[in-house]
């Protein structure tokens, strides 16, 4: 288990089998985010490598966007955006051009991203194949931006052509030409279909190239699973279930499992469990349903 504290890995190990005590739900809200005026809030402006993890790549992108716009801001930084690089038999105009960077494939599909914000000192999450598996650099590895180099296309977007990456702050591995931890990584190829107009043949295959990153702010409770977030996460804990434990099994340290709301074994929301009275009584008033979600 890589939760190190004893007391924290007891409750998530009753997280997993369903089994959370008011106990445990009381110490899983030693670190709320949300909580009412008269609290003191917790403080996360030192928290630099936290990660949200949210339900759906629509929230994951938002808020991946939001905080890179604003953490470049912050640190002074200059933020670049690589456009993926996208090859289709038909003319692309700016309108087509447009619409193919606004799409970033759906639940069934992986593409890369359309749009994807850089700038130096940016954690990110390395989505490409297994580079090093002895050196940790695999699919889902954590890492910063040091550097790229772009070009730019016919209609005016700056285009991928390589970015180094850091993967182990502290490696006493190097190759030549970079700096301790750090590799190239170039950008990955992707198919889609895309319907680029209205009209018979209006549907194109895209090929599409990008950079195999995405911002490392936030990403999705199922894309976590596996992986270790040594800085830190961010999570809802108020739907329960195995969702749940993934979220807070991410973590090391007790301290570091942050929660947006206050949870406990019994919620008031929108997860009903209907029972049918043993009468045979097929009446649905308000004293048969049963609301049935808990914590774990």
């Amino acid at each position: 288990m890589r939760m190190k504290d004893t007391d924290m890995a007891s409750a998530l190990a009753r997280l997993r089998l369903r089994q959370c005590t008011d106990a445990d739900a009381r110490l899983l809200n030693t670190n709320v985010l949300r909580l009412p005026p008269s609290v003191t809030n917790v403080d996360l402006k030192t928290k630099r490598d936290l990660v949200v993890l949210a339900a759906t790549n629509q929230t994951v992108r938002s808020l991946n966007e939001r905080k890179t716009a604003s953490q470049a801001s912050v640190q002074s930084q200059d933020l670049v955006i690589s456009h993926a690089i996208d090859d289709t038999s038909a003319v692309l105009d700016l309108s087509s051009r447009n619409a193919l960077l606004n799409y970033n494939g759906r639940g069934d599909t992986k593409v890369g991203m359309g749009r994807l914000p850089l700038f130096v000192g940016m954690p990110i999450i390395y989505r490409g194949p297994n580079q090093s598996i002895p050196l940790g650099v695999t699919n889902g590895a954590f890492g910063r931006v040091v550097n790229w180099k772009m070009s730019t296309d016919r209609l005016g977007f700056t285009i991928p052509k390589v970015a180094i990456i850091r993967f182990d702050e502290n490696a006493t591995w190097q190759l030549s030409g970079l700096e301790p931890g750090c590799l190239t990584i170039y950008p990955c190829a992707s198919s889609f279909s895309f319907s680029l107009a209205h009209g018979e043949n209006s549907v194109h295959r895209i090929s599409r190239q990008q950079l195999p990153l995405q911002p490392g702010f936030a990403m999705t409770v199922h894309s976590a699973q596996g992986i270790t977030c040594h800085g830190g996460v961010v999570v809802d804990l108020c739907r329960g279930g195995f969702p749940a434990y993934v979220s807070a099994f991410r973590a090391t340290r007790r301290q570091d499992i942050h929660l947006i709301g206050e949870t406990m074994t019994e919620h008031d929301h929108n997860d009903w469990k209907i029972i049918i009275p043993s009468d045979g009584d097929n009446q649905l008033d308000g004293e048969h349903l049963r609301k049935r979600p808990r914590l774990s």
